[in-house]
């Protein structure tokens, strides 16, 4: 597999694979997120709402929330208007 700069290998697999760049004070790294993360993460980024999440992605959303804050994937909130 090819290495990236930042030294981290990214194994090809033959089923889907979500993959997200992630920077740890400042170096990037290219780590494997679940489904659910990814559904989550697009969705916030396509400006979807947080009750649109609620409502259309089947996952414990308290749980992957709090994950995805506590690494730091999500630090802010955008307002409509």
């Amino acid at each position: 597999p090819a290495e990236p700069a930042s030294g981290h290998a990214v194994q090809a697999l033959q089923a889907t694979q979500y993959l997200l760049v992630d920077r740890d004070e400042y170096t990037p790294r290219v780590v494997t997120i679940g489904e659910d993360e990814y559904r989550l993460l697009q969705a916030f980024r396509q400006k979807r709402s947080l009750q649109w999440a609620v409502d259309h992605i089947d996952c414990d959303i308290d749980v992957l929330l709090l994950a995805l804050i506590a690494k730091r994937w999500i630090v802010g909130v955008l307002r409509n208007g």
